[in-house]
């Protein structure tokens, strides 16, 4: 377990921000006038207070459990890999142990303990991850989850954990918006047409589709029958319409 003697020096400085936490109200009192103190941004810190108690609630997680690990049995020892995880989930702070297991996107857990109270930890035997795997890297050795989804309440939150080819990043966005059921039918449009509504004299309603790129686009035209104003052309519900290069669609409900 290398990774308790690397929280011995996060422990000791979130100690010492945590002191600083407790000590900047006292100096501010003493002087409420004075939003800075010694250069040092009073209000800028208490912004981040509540960071600076998450981070000294994950170190003591990590302490505590990770004691309990090395007094475990040899055997149940030897099963660990490198990683280990600590997490807070409403409230209850979790820390896991265990490795990678041989099937993708999958940790093998050798230990859990969970939180009872602010200063000691269980053994827990309570299924913890209920995240779906959306996609993973794909490298050799790392084979980790790269994006996921895990309910939330009544909701669902998509968590990356990588950058995004923007074609990967519009659609992530566009399957978050239709499961909120946000979306309309111009989210299904190619990337590069962009479309404008409007009524005219007549208050007859119009859809301007405007292809901004050097290739012909094409789409299924979402909205009630009409006429292409350019062609003259009837355009019905779900028909394919097409726009060349840089050009454009008017389309005049009937």
């Amino acid at each position: 377990m290398h990774g308790k003697s690397s929280r011995v020096h996060s422990g000791t400085h979130l100690w010492s921000l945590a002191c600083a936490v407790l000590l900047a109200p006292t100096c501010a009192s003493a002087q409420d006038s004075v939003r800075t103190i010694g250069g040092f941004s009073y209000d800028a810190f208490r912004v981040n207070e509540e960071t600076a108690h998450w981070i000294l609630a994950y170190d003591r997680a990590a302490w505590i459990t990770s004691d309990s690990v090395l007094a475990a049995p040899v055997d149940l020892r030897a099963q660990l890999g490198p990683e280990w995880f600590c997490l807070e989930d409403r409230g209850t702070w979790h820390a896991l142990y265990g490795q990678s297991a041989a099937e993708p996107d999958h940790y093998r857990i050798v230990f859990h303990y969970q939180s009872v109270s602010k200063p000691s930890f269980v053994s827990s035997t309570a299924p913890l991850d209920t995240a779906q795997v959306l996609a993973s890297f794909d490298d050799r050795y790392w084979h980790f989850p790269a994006i996921t989804r895990n309910q939330w309440g009544s909701g669902t939150l998509t968590y990356e954990a990588t950058f995004l080819t923007d074609t990967l990043q519009r659609e992530i966005v566009r399957d978050v918006l239709k499961r909120a059921q946000l979306t309309g039918p111009d989210q299904g449009l190619p990337p590069s047409v962009r479309v404008r509504h409007g009524k005219n004299s007549k208050a007859k309603t119009l859809h301007y589709y405007l292809n901004f790129s050097g290739d012909e686009q094409s789409f299924s035209y979402p909205y009630r029958d009409g006429t292409d104003l350019l062609t003259n052309v009837a355009v019905g519900n779900n028909q394919t319409v097409k726009i060349g290069p840089w050009d454009l669609v008017i389309v005049a409900e009937q």
